[in-house]
């Protein structure tokens, strides 16, 4: 670890993983299924995660952090997490996720299963993690039940927790899981200042399940009003982000966009790429060249006083030499 606070967003395939490291704290937001964040914190000398923060159910966000809670070389003081009650089955990564909590609590784990906008912020060092949504409301239903006066079908995206990271008072991330246009609609009625320099983009660029993609990103850009916009995402599946989504985010914001890996879209391809841009930090893609931007780390002092695409400068240069008709130059 280093002296200054930092923030790490990891390309870990198809999911999404964020690391908050500052002032000795460590502190985690999602992990999908694979061992780039056990990695990750191995190499940084890290054998301690304060908190771990779990957006939702989905397996693309809590697969991973089983592995954590139950390997040697980590300990793990405090889990935030929500329940759901559709992502049981015993088979399931959330079936699995409950077998590790219960382990990891006879090892000393405490878990917080409340996570909505009232929860007091989250401290990591001198950063801290404010939670936006879900509405008390909202969780007290839970996916599967409907919202509060009408008949919307509440999904796990819906009640789907979205931290806003804050250093400094200044707005430095906004983690929103997969929120979708009801969570969405809920946390502007909140009325919480969402503002951030960079967004990590809802669903890896992909379609916002019950909303309009325009309107959806549209309003989503408006109120984070971010400088940089982050797909994390697989060069493997769904051909993430969407040409539809990224042109949406164009009609209103002209920040800059990074994968973390290459999309088809943007190259079909990869045997001429070079890695020589990507960071030392373990990348899901760098085995097969999928990686784009690849796992991007960020100095929250930096962030404070310079635009975050000067943290991806070498990765700019990637795509100008190796990516031609790239999604994020349209």
């Amino acid at each position: 670890m280093t002296d200054s606070p930092e923030a790490l967003i990891l390309d870990v395939g198809h999911g999404n993983c964020t690391v908050i490291l500052a002032d000795g704290s460590v502190c985690v937001v999602d992990s999908p299924v694979g061992t780039t964040l056990l990695e990750a914190l191995l190499q940084l000398g890290i054998n301690r995660v304060d908190t771990i923060v779990l957006s939702h159910a989905d397996k693309d966000h809590v697969a991973g952090v089983s592995i954590l809670l139950t390997c040697h070389e980590i300990d793990v003081h405090t889990l935030y997490v929500n329940s759901d009650a559709t992502k049981q089955g015993p088979r399931s990564p959330w079936h699995k996720l409950r077998v590790a909590i219960r382990v990891a609590r006879e090892k000393g784990l405490t878990v917080v299963p409340t996570l909505t906008s009232d929860s007091s912020p989250i401290a990591v060092g001198t950063a801290s993690l404010e939670v936006l949504a879900p509405t008390p409301e909202l969780i007290l239903g839970g996916a599967g039940s409907t919202g509060v006066g009408d008949k919307i079908i509440l999904t796990s995206n819906s009640t789907s927790a979205v931290i806003r990271v804050v250093y400094k008072d200044k707005g430095m991330f906004l983690l929103p899981g997969d929120l979708d246009g009801t969570g969405l609609d809920s946390m502007i009625a909140e009325g919480k200042d969402a503002t951030a320099k960079t967004l990590l983009f809802p669903h890896h660029g992909g379609l916002p399940g019950n909303a309009y993609v325009e309107d959806f990103a549209f309003t989503l850009c408006k109120h984070v009003q971010p400088e940089l916009i982050v797909f994390s995402n697989s060069r493997g599946r769904f051909s993430h982000p969407r040409p539809e989504i990224v042109a949406s985010i164009r009609k209103v914001s002209s920040a800059m966009i990074a994968c973390t890996q290459l999309s088809r879209e943007c190259l079909e391809v990869t045997d001429e790429v070079s890695d020589e841009h990507l960071h030392d930090l373990p990348s899901h893609g760098k085995k097969d060249k999928s990686c784009c931007a690849g796992s991007i780390r960020f100095c929250l002092d930096d962030l404070l006083t310079h635009d975050p695409i000067a943290c991806l400068l070498l990765h700019k240069e990637f795509v100008s030499t190796y990516v031609r008709s790239s999604l994020c130059k349209s």
